[in-house]
């Protein structure tokens, strides 16, 4: 039976959000990171889908709180344009510690998915985070400027080979209904 919640957790000297879905019992810790809507119910579906799978499932909420329907694509524009990339590391980063302090959590490594905008983020937060972050799966599309000066080389030759990656760009969602 899965069961979700809000959690804080510690994001470098500050706070941070995120949706908590676990399984039943323990599991393996998934990083669920959000399309440009930011954290809603369809985002925190698939954390609940995960959990029921068996995963320890957290969604950070990156943009504290903001969140723009699918019917305000100008609003979900402006939340991705106006998040501070050194935040959402960190706010990633955090989740990360969270989810691996946790006594459900089995494993010294999670997995990251994200979708849209989450999947860039999946694979800056898996190259910044080296071997907390075993396995990814990324609907990604080019990283925005900002972003981009957050990769570290590696990113760009060997540390994109060292972790595993499921890429599916343009993939019928599934998992998620939401369009960037």
């Amino acid at each position: 039976m899965v069961s979700n919640e809000m959690i804080e957790f510690p994001s470098n000297g500050h706070s941070a959000r995120g949706y908590l879905a676990l399984p039943g019992g323990g599991g393996p810790g998934v990083l669920v990171i959000q399309e440009w809507w930011g954290l809603n119910p369809q985002l925190k579906g698939v954390a609940d889908r995960l959990a029921a799978e068996g995963f320890v499932a957290l969604a950070p909420d990156l943009y504290h709180g903001e969140l723009a329907g699918h019917d305000e694509m100008d609003k979900a524009g402006q939340l991705m344009n106006s998040l501070p990339p050194e935040r959402a590391a960190r706010d990633m980063s955090g989740a990360i510690t969270a989810l691996l302090e946790r006594p459900e959590t089995t494993g010294d490594a999670v997995g990251v998915v994200g979708f849209c905008m989450g999947g860039m983020l999946a694979l800056m937060i898996s190259a910044l985070e080296g071997d907390r972050v075993g396995a990814r799966w990324a609907d990604a599309h080019r990283p925005q400027r900002g972003f981009r000066a957050l990769l570290p080389h590696p990113l760009r030759r060997d540390c994109v080979g060292r972790i595993p990656l499921s890429r599916h760009p343009g993939l019928s969602r599934d998992l998620a209904s939401g369009y960037c």
